[in-house]
């Protein structure tokens, strides 16, 4: 049983309390099975998203922008293995946000809207699998993914 002093609900985490178990086997299968739903999902997105990063010298450094936030992730790694795995339902909540945000991008072929919508799902994931003490550990460099987005022309 979960210590109640060690609720990450309402913020940072507390002395004494456990670190994160590491992955197990089934662990690590899920994790595949929810990263080709989201190369089902979101490949052909990304894939275009990254043809714009390669053609378009205005928008050449989203190329940069993951591999930073990679880095920044990186450099707090021994700070996350500190936070308790405490999966949340309310990250099926954004899953289903991100998902009609998507559909509605693709129906209306608005790039911004299903870009946007991976970036939504990318928190969901966090809260379904991790936790909330996660996303808020992983806020900054998930809201710097958003700089990899290009702004719609009528924007810019």
């Amino acid at each position: 049983m979960m210590n109640p002093a060690c609720d990450q609900s309402g913020g940072a985490v507390r002395a004494g309390c456990p670190p994160a178990t590491p992955l197990r086997r089934g662990d690590w299968v899920g994790l595949g099975a929810v990263i080709a739903a989201l190369a089902v999902l979101y490949g052909p997105v990304l894939l275009r998203l990254a043809a714009q990063w390669w053609t378009d010298e205005n928008y050449s450094y989203g190329l940069l922008v993951p591999v930073f936030c990679a880095w920044l992730v990186y450099r707090r790694r021994s700070r996350l293995r500190e936070i308790p795995r405490q999966p949340a339902a309310g990250g099926w909540v954004l899953a289903a946000v991100a998902l009609a945000v998507l559909m509605v991008g693709r129906l209306g072929a608005e790039l911004l809207l299903t870009r946007l919508s991976f970036l939504i799902m990318l928190a969901g994931l966090i809260v379904t699998l991790l936790g909330w003490a996660w996303l808020r550990a992983l806020a900054f460099p998930l809201a710097f993914l958003g700089f990899m987005i290009p702004w719609p022309t009528l924007i810019y």
